[in-house]
């Protein structure tokens, strides 16, 4: 990165994106009263979409959360303000600004769309798939309101599925 303040900001997003599977609009409303370095917790407010919900941080979340508040966000902010992500210009970042910057890493995985809410779907999706997590855990991890806004990222077992038609199929 260009800018030297922006740089542990943009690891704190990613972080909270890919540990947290927390989509645009939640990252922009963090506030700072919303982390908890002590319990390792961030707390993330709902919306009409998502139910608000306390997740845990990974260890070196915490450190890298604190270092950014103690330094980087100090020089970055040029006003009051109570937002935990702020841009270059000392104001709260914007959804636009978080595109932006995941943007800039597209050339690092040019065969893959690259985007927050592409992060998000895939981080849900692995919890439901690769670590076979129960899809209530995985819905109040996500903050879904439904149980069937988490079910459309299971994905199905072909080759099971096969298996079940042709053992009970009547035309065997």
């Amino acid at each position: 990165n260009r800018f030297k303040n922006l740089d542990l900001r943009n690891k704190v997003m990613l972080s909270l994106m890919i540990y947290q599977a927390l989509s645009c609009a939640e990252l922009v409303r963090l506030e700072l009263s919303d982390i908890n370095l002590e319990h390792g917790t961030v707390y993330v407010k709902g919306s009409k979409k998502t139910t608000s919900r306390t997740l845990q941080l990974q260890p070196k979340q915490i450190l890298m959360i604190q270092r950014y508040i103690d330094e980087p966000r100090k020089n970055l902010l040029k006003s009051e303000t109570n937002l935990l992500l702020i841009t270059q210009r000392g104001i709260g970042e914007t959804v636009d600004g978080v595109n932006a910057m995941t943007n800039q890493l597209q050339a690092l995985y040019p065969d893959r769309s690259l985007n927050p809410t592409t992060i998000r779907q895939s981080v849900i999706s692995n919890l439901l798939n690769e670590f076979k997590k129960p899809l209530e855990d995985v819905q109040l991890f996500a903050g879904h309101r439904w149980p069937s806004a988490t079910e459309r990222y299971r994905r199905r077992d072909i080759d099971q599925q096969r298996k079940l038609i042709n053992l009970y199929h009547p035309l065997k």
